[in-house]
């Protein structure tokens, strides 16, 4: 019987799914390992070796939600073992039907939206706090419990829910469309980089003291700059369509606001 100490152990397992890739059956490796407690509990030692052998065939998925997979493939294990029945081409065609679109859906709101929004909170949150050193290590720490928080209910709960539901279960991902909350949160981060563009304005104005310098460092000049690359931004957004891009942009704008800071520092100790 699989208890619940055997599906965190096999979750906690699936953290070096990656250390084993291979150009042969990339992930493969990864899964069998991940298994490997599972089928030791179920079956003979003799048997272990065959069931070893039928995970190392190729397998390629986004890490994270492959736990749905590795959930389900549990439970037909279970059952191969408890009704001594043959399981091996329905867990084969489970393996090979769910894991392009499982990839597909993880790789988009992993790499596309989830960590691209948390590069964006994040520097929200240190232009909010830009005053306060003493805060950049929270922004770091908020990155992370951002992003793991999706990452560790993925990884852990794909693993019950697979287990728990078996295939049918998997009609979640019809039912919870991933791409309409996929919308929201690139939407959300298109409006935040906005905010973060507006918050440069106002967070670092330029030395009145400046004006007698240069034109181009005055205030009002300053204001139309940010507005520039406020409308640029969008561009961005509906050209390319990637929030990383933006996230780019404004790293590459905050560093340029250094600079200016920086030359107004050595100018005013010239004057």
């Amino acid at each position: 019987m699989i208890t619940r100490f055997d599906l965190i152990r096999t979750g906690f397992r699936t953290f070096y799914m990656q250390a084993l890739w291979n150009y042969e059956s990339l992930l493969g490796y990864g899964v069998a390992f991940a298994l490997l407690p599972i089928l030791e509990k179920l079956y003979s030692k003799e048997d272990i070796v065959a069931k070893g052998r039928e995970y190392l065939s190729y397998f390629n998925s986004q890490p994270y939600v492959t736990s749905f997979i590795i959930g389900l493939l549990i439970r037909f294990e279970e059952e191969t073992a408890e009704k001594q029945i043959n399981n091996s081409l329905k867990i084969s065609s489970v393996k090979t039907n769910y894991m392009g679109p499982l990839a597909a859906l993880g790789d988009s709101f992993f790499w596309w939206n989830l960590k691209p929004a948390g590069l964006i909170i994040s520097l929200f949150f240190i232009l909010f706090f830009f005053e306060t050193l003493n805060w950049s290590i929270f922004i770091l720490v908020l990155f992370l419990l951002f992003f793991n928080f999706f990452h560790f209910f993925f990884r852990f709960g794909g693993i019950f829910y697979g287990y728990k539901f078996g295939e049918p279960g998997l009609k979640i991902f019809k039912v919870f469309d991933l791409n309409k909350f996929q919308k929201v949160m690139f939407e959300l981060t298109i409006f935040i980089s906005g905010i973060a563009v507006i918050m440069l304005i106002f967070n670092h104005p330029v030395s009145p003291q400046l004006e007698k310098i240069n034109v181009l460092f005055t205030l009002p000049m300053m204001k139309i700059f940010y507005a520039l690359v406020f409308v640029l931004s969008y561009f961005l957004y509906k050209v390319k369509n990637s929030p990383l891009l933006i996230v780019g942009f404004i790293l590459i704008l905050a560093i340029m606001i250094s600079y200016i800071a920086e030359k107004q520092n050595y100018i005013l100790r010239l004057i």
